[in-house]
């Protein structure tokens, strides 16, 4: 048994509130009544920004709202009742909590946005007392404090069990071996999450197939630089060797005047992103005293530059060509300083004004906080909950492959039973976390509400953790060659789990350009939740370990049908966005597949032309033996690995070859057997 300091990489709210909010549903709140005063207010006061509330307007405010044109902030709001009150308590500003210009008032104004604004006054002010006093006011339909976000703890690896000090860079060459990452990064080796070789494994716990099946997927696509991901988190190193070729700026400020908001887009001077933790600015940081490294972590598991001869490859971080995927900052925690409620929501929405295609949210509130969406919605979701929702609606770009964008959130680390908050919220995505064994990892949430698994590393398992870029500052890495500190290290959570499932993401999203397809966010996000691997039959057996909580003992069997649709496979996912059928097999076992869903029904009536594999495919799933006969495909492969099958047929019964007169028809169909230990929850073919 190991003994370790139990960490966690998910940051998190300080909000305590496991056992008490199950009971806030908003189905029975009536806002029309002024005398039940306690039904308008969302939270408590607890941990609230000391200066400041939130207030949702009703409808027949909205005109009087509009004709003051509060767009920079005034001193009123045009409300009798609420001017009244900062008469009253000495307030100084008015202004709304989303950005409202040419650019965005249309879509704010379609979901109700522009009713949500933010009122300051002095600090000292008794905040429960002012809520309760707007509560009062016919035009105010709900009242909420506006919470800090802070991070619960330190969000980094600490030293668990044998902990990796430095790492060996590979000989800097593309490799020709099938079984290896094809790029020229140095520490590819270690990036199991991306290839895991099992027992060849640096690992020495490790399934062959715990990961997100990266390399077949890379020989359809590795990325394409339209496609944004907005990693909203601590600040990313936009300067790192390893992100910025892969970094998205923005030109037109940075070539425009200082000072000026020069695409109109309501944020001067954001070059890099912008950072809404502590007094809102464009500045984003990396390299404060508290902060961790996360954002940029994180970033990297996305899009750090493969095939750049240093570093790590990334998921869709493209081939060494400037093809990789666009991720940017949105800053909400830095140094000592987190965000606010108000300025969380408004960093959600400005995710969609930068065009992101994908919000990567590494972050949330502790398992049990909320247990259904009802009483996130009732006590803290209000303005954060429609902020969400708006981006999933106006993420994206026009002419891009999905209309919309996708809420991307870990499910939380405290080994809880439900996933933490916004993750588990219907319209998001919930990310659970594996280790290289293809085990629960020890500290992550699971139960109702998870979507899908990824690789988040488990350093139970030695060197289990999942190597990215880090500011230099924040690394524990040295290079074994050189003794110098590196700009990488190795983290564990399902913070890393959830850019792993954002990566693919946009790798699907890259393919999806490449090919001229387009997708509905729902379409998309059904597509993405499908394409995965069954985990379940790996979940056997146990672990026990001491932390500074106590003594666990975690039974894998409880994990079963708890940790989402199945593990993230980015191969099925570009086989999904380029149409291509497939199938599921076990291997080492002689499987016949009907071929009727591919052929159509009258598909034992065709005689076969012609059947081809490539010797490649043939080595990398062990195929040992594949023949058609009547309309049914038996094959056999002895590695887990992808071959792909271009089988042709003739049309017009079994007596008919190519040689009769008149010819025959010719079908020729493409599809994709899959070989893994265990069978995929899929069934085989979609």
């Amino acid at each position: 048994m190991k003994n370790f300091r139990y960490i966690s990489l998910f940051s998190a709210c300080a909000l305590m509130l496991a056992g008490c909010t199950a009971d806030l549903d908003n189905s029975s709140i009536d806002f029309e009544n002024e005398g039940n005063i306690s039904t308008k207010i969302l939270n408590t006061s607890a941990n609230s920004d000391k200066g400041s509330i939130l207030v949702r307007f009703n409808d027949t405010a909205e005109r009087t709202l509009a004709s003051r044109a509060i767009l920079g902030g005034a001193t009123r709001s045009g409300v009798l009742g609420v001017d009244a009150i900062l008469d009253d308590i000495g307030g100084y500003s008015v202004e709304p909590v989303f950005i409202i210009n040419d650019q965005t008032r249309e879509k704010v104004m379609e979901m109700g946005l522009h009713l949500w604004y933010v009122l300051h006054f002095e600090e000292g002010t008794d905040l429960d007392r002012v809520a309760a006093r707007l509560a009062k006011v016919g035009e105010v339909e709900r009242v909420q404090f506006n919470e800090k976000i802070v991070r619960r703890y330190n969000p980094r690896s600490e030293s668990v069990g044998n902990k990796v000090t430095s790492i060996k860079a590979a000989t800097a060459t593309r490799t020709s071996s099938s079984e290896e990452i094809p790029f020229t990064d140095g520490y590819k080796r270690y990036l199991w999450g991306l290839n895991n070789q099992g027992t060849n494994s640096y690992v020495q716990e490790a399934t062959v197939e715990a990961d997100v099946n990266a390399l077949p997927a890379w020989k359809l696509c590795t990325g394409d630089p339209s496609i944004i991901v907005a990693v909203v988190d601590e600040g990313v190193m936009y300067s790192h060797e390893d992100l910025a070729a892969n970094y998205l700026i923005n030109f037109t400020e940075q070539s425009g005047r200082a000072g000026v908001d020069d695409d109109g887009n309501g944020y001067v001077d954001d070059v890099y992103g912008y950072n809404f933790a502590g007094t809102p600015s464009n500045n984003i940081s990396w390299s404060g005293r508290n902060d961790s490294g996360h954002g940029t972590h994180v970033a990297g598991i996305v899009a750090a530059v493969n095939n750049n001869r240093a570093g790590i490859s990334s998921i869709a971080g493209g081939d060494g060509s400037n093809n990789g995927v666009k991720v940017f900052s949105i800053q909400i925690f830095d140094d000592e300083n987190g965000s606010t409620i108000s300025n969380t929501a408004k960093a959600m929405q400005y995710a969609a004004i930068r065009g992101a295609h994908i919000m990567q949210c590494s972050w949330g509130y502790e398992s049990g906080a909320f247990r259904n969406d009802n009483a996130y919605k009732s006590y803290y979701g209000g303005v954060e909950m429609e902020a969400i929702d708006y981006f999933i609606k106006n993420g994206g770009s026009a002419n891009g492959p999905i209309t919309g964008g996708l809420a991307i959130f870990a499910a939380g680390n405290e080994m809880g039973s439900i996933p933490g908050y916004p993750a588990a919220y219907k319209n998001c995505i919930a990310v659970t976390s594996i280790g290289p064994a293809l085990k629960p990892a020890y500290y992550t949430n699971y139960g109702k509400g998870s979507d899908i698994g990824a690789p988040g590393g488990d350093m139970l398992y030695d060197y289990g953790g999942i190597l990215s870029t880090v500011p230099p500052q924040h690394s524990s890495l040295t290079d074994a060659d050189t003794n110098q500190k590196i700009p990488y290290d190795f983290f564990q959570g399902t913070s890393m789990a959830c850019p792993m499932v954002s990566g693919v993401a946009a790798l699907g999203l890259s393919y999806a350009k490449r090919l001229g397809k387009s997708y509905t966010a729902d379409e998309f996000r059904s597509m993405l939740i499908s394409a995965t691997n069954k985990f379940d039959p790996f979940f056997t057996g146990s672990i026990s370990f001491t932390d500074d909580k106590g003594h666990h003992t975690l039974n894998f069997a409880d994990y079963i049908g708890q940790m989402g649709a199945g593990y993230i496979d980015a191969y099925k996912l570009l086989l999904q966005v380029e149409g291509t059928p497939f199938f599921t097999i076990k291997t080492n076992t002689s499987t016949t597949l009907s071929l009727a869903p591919i052929f159509g029904e009258g598909v034992d009536r065709l005689a076969l032309h012609s059947l081809e594999i490539s010797t490649e495919d043939k080595i990398a799933a062990g195929v040992t033996s594949c023949t058609y006969t009547n309309g049914k495909l038996t094959i056999k492969c002895t590695k887990s690995g992808c071959a792909t099958v271009s089988l042709s047929l003739l049309v017009g019964g079994n007596n008919i070859n190519e040689s009769a007169n008149p010819a025959p028809t010719v079908i020729t169909k493409r599809f994709v057997v899959i070989s893994k230990e265990e069978k995929a929850g899929n069934g085989g073919w979609l």
